[in-house]
């Protein structure tokens, strides 16, 4: 195999959960799984020296089968990635203080070993099939809780946030059993038969159109002002405690600023948007704008003394120089009644009421 795909494959991962029981049988375990590693990365370099091993694609992050089998005498010498896989989870935030102590033991046994998240996915549907989540579900939903996951992730120092499936397929409604009637997959990118792009295509793209690894993480301080919570009935300066105190991302490019904020409560297909003012320490905005990476709309920033006014809600919006974005003359994606979508509801009504606006 890696003679076969020299040229076209560089990452090869080893498994998929061994720590979980139906896919380690009879009983998952680190040493076996270990060993595994090792044999394939003495075999595999033996062909090609310069492939990435990666391992782990550890079921829900688990901590201490990670340690486990890193531990493993000269295993950690043979792995470049470690993956975890986090499914149903609807608040991403709700895993941050986990993955922050799974990363952080990661790096202590191989300091220069990445880690991604390997396998996340919610659906955009009530009646998918396999890894529902918990309610609510949908469209809009989905995509805002792809951009939360990517930037947790990034928070906790995974460098990859992989969504799996990227398109829907369809299946037994239990795994492994055709008789149970047949459902889709909602968790996908793209529509099952139309392979239409979702919302969440459109708005991880949009994400990553705004921020690519050019930009840097910001040391510098910035506050986040309450004016009106909006339908986040509870946030304010009286209120710092998780969810009610909004998350911030601050990156900088040659003296441009980008500030990604959001708050960590449970998406909602509708919400009404709190109004908040952005100050950063020692910075004069020329033309601030905010961007809405859901719908790709670009809006100008009101302003008061000297902070920029904009929206604020359940998933992230931009904050950001006009000059520094390149906007398209033409719309870049569907409108928010254009979607195709196979679901028995019409959902045209709804989407329409879901936008921030300022």
């Amino acid at each position: 195999m890696v003679s076969r795909y020299r040229d076209k494959v560089r990452y090869y991962e080893l498994w998929n959960e061994p720590n979980h029981p139906g896919f380690w049988q009879p009983t998952p375990d680190p040493k076996a799984y270990a060993l595994l590693v090792r044999r394939a990365n003495d075999a595999m370099r033996a062909v090609d020296p310069d492939i990435k091993l990666v391992a782990g694609a550890v079921a829900g992050a688990k901590v201490d089968f990670t340690r486990a089998f890193l531990s493993e005498p000269q295993t950690a010498r043979c792995v470049d990635v470690v993956t975890y896989h986090v499914q149903g989870q609807p608040i991403p935030e709700n895993g941050l203080e986990h993955l922050l102590e799974f990363v952080g033991m990661v790096h202590a046994i191989g300091p220069n070993i990445e880690v991604w998240n390997g396998e996340t996915a919610i659906p955009s549907g009530g009646d998918s099939l396999q890894s529902r989540a918990s309610d609510p579900w949908g469209m809009n939903i989905q995509a805002k809780w792809a951009l939360r996951r990517v930037l947790t992730d990034l928070r906790v120092g995974a460098t990859r946030t992989i969504i799996y499936p990227f398109a829907e397929n369809l299946g037994p409604m239990v795994a492994g059993d055709p008789d149970s009637g047949m459902g889709i997959n909602t968790k996908g990118a793209l529509q099952y038969g139309t392979w239409q792009p979702k919302p969440i295509y459109y708005a991880v793209r949009n994400m990553a159109a705004l921020v690519d690894c050019s930009w840097g993480e910001s040391t510098r301080d910035e506050a986040l002002t309450i004016l009106h919570p909006g339908s986040f009935w509870g946030i304010g300066a009286h209120e710092q405690r998780y969810p009610c105190r909004p998350m911030v991302t601050h990156w900088t490019r040659k003296d441009v600023h980008r500030v990604a904020a959001w708050l960590p409560w449970r998406p909602q297909e509708i919400v009404m948007p709190a109004k908040v003012g952005l100050r950063l320490q020692g910075v004069v905005w020329k033309d601030p704008v905010w961007v809405d990476v859901l719908s790709g709309e670009v809006h100008a920033c009101e302003r008061q003394g000297d902070a920029i006014l904009g929206p604020l809600a359940d998933y992230p919006v931009f904050f950001t120089e006009r000059e520094s974005i390149d906007v398209a003359q033409t719309p870049a994606q569907p409108g928010e009644t254009e979607f195709p979508t196979l679901l028995r509801w019409d959902p045209t009504e709804i989407l329409q009421q879901s936008r921030p606006r300022s």
